[in-house]
């Protein structure tokens, strides 16, 4: 695997170890995403262009400033104890990912997994722990492809749902669920996931980044979205 070096400015020492992966999508050139960053005194570990190109942009050893005030599973820390990993994509995720960096990522991901041993409940994108603020890695991330590849969870088949608690549900997943608003941006999140047919399509990328989430929730009563949480709640719990 080559991986080249384009090292930012940012980051501090780590006071926990590495247990989860955390994937992110940006719409711009490497050159363009590392001047951001600098500007905004932000980073990650890795960035994969479209065309597969892997750039290391913080050492492992080191916790980047990529997953804000994140929340997890519990967990706060999020940029303490993670690996940032971002892809550009011009639509953020709201197109296919080119099949040459979704190599690099599984190969990247992979490495990592085994080396940290990062379990499955633990591999996450960034609307996964800031629901409120963040779209990506977008609907069009490849969950369940990733998943065949031994990368995160996702259910093999659905079953009839057992249990009709919304926040609940979530919040055994790993989501934030603290109050009405964020049980609401968490399940839009969780739809970007594992629901994408929920999740309307934005063409100004723009406009997505400052409005991340819709303006109805009717989804959330839909047979087929209590199904899918369900059954990804399943999974979750038998893979603990």
């Amino acid at each position: 695997m080559n991986i080249k070096e384009n090292l930012l400015p940012d980051f501090a020492t780590r006071t926990s170890s590495v247990d989860m992966l955390v994937f992110h999508c940006n719409a711009y050139d490497l050159e363009t995403f590392c001047g951001y960053m600098k500007q905004y005194k932000t980073s990650a570990h890795y960035y994969i262009d479209e065309k597969g190109e892997i750039t290391r942009l913080v050492a492992e050893e080191n916790k980047a400033y990529h997953a804000g005030l994140g929340y997890w599973r519990g967990n706060t820390n999020i940029n303490d104890r993670s690996i940032g990993i971002e892809l550009q994509s011009k639509s953020l995720g709201q197109t296919p990912y080119p099949e040459a960096q979704i190599k690099s990522l599984i190969e990247l991901s992979q490495t990592l997994i085994e080396k940290y041993k990062i379990i499955g409940q633990n591999i996450i994108g960034h609307a996964d722990i800031t629901p409120n603020k963040k779209p990506d890695p977008g609907l069009w991330f490849p969950w369940k492809y990733l998943a065949q590849n031994q990368i995160g969870l996702y259910p093999q088949s659905l079953s009839t749902p057992k249990e009709t608690n919304i926040k609940k549900l979530l919040s055994e997943i790993g989501y934030n669920t603290e109050n009405d608003d964020m049980v609401k941006a968490s399940a839009y999140a969780f739809c970007r996931r594992y629901v994408p047919k929920f999740v309307k399509i934005d063409p100004d990328v723009m406009h997505l980044v400052d409005n991340v989430l819709p303006d109805s929730y009717d989804f959330m009563s839909d047979y087929g979205f209590l199904c899918v949480l369900n059954s990804v709640n399943e999974t979750y719990k038998k893979s603990a």
